[in-house]
């Protein structure tokens, strides 16, 4: 399944959006339900936290890799692979910081109880998380 979409930073100038989610530290802590992200290699991390997709709510574990990250055109990719809630998730994602917005597009495989879920609930959900995302951008930005 392919999700993309765009959010809108503004009044943010690219530079500051861009220096704040390359930052793994200060990202991570925007990410909605993250309990704990650990440096576990060269652009590797192992991430837990808690996610609810519908009515279903519960605990993942997931691995992500940074396959990107490009300062000049301020786009980064990466790779999460992760489990929870009887299900298991692959995501390939990239994002471009374009002005003040933040372009992403993804490419999600969902196995197990999700996946039956997944064609009606996961645009919402990723909407969900982007936006969640974007305001706790905006609000860590301009403090």
């Amino acid at each position: 399944m392919k999700v993309n979409g765009v959010a809108d930073l503004s009044p943010l100038k690219d530079d500051e959006v861009w220096s704040f989610i390359s930052d793994v530290e200060k990202v991570a802590k925007c990410f909605p339900g993250l309990k704990s992200i650990e440096k576990v290699g060269d652009n590797s991390y192992r991430v837990m936290g808690q996610i609810a997709v519908g009515l279903v709510k519960g605990d993942y574990v997931a691995d992500v890799v940074f396959t990107k990250v490009d300062h000049a055109s301020k786009e980064l990719a990466f790779n999460a692979k992760g489990k929870g809630l009887n299900s298991q998730v692959e995501l390939n994602a990239n994002l471009k910081v374009l002005g003040s917005r933040l372009h992403y597009e993804a490419d999600v495989k969902i196995s197990g109880v999700l996946a039956s879920l997944a064609s009606r609930v996961l645009s919402p959900v990723v909407n969900r998380i982007v936006e969640g995302l974007a305001g706790c951008v905006k609000d860590s930005i301009s403090e």
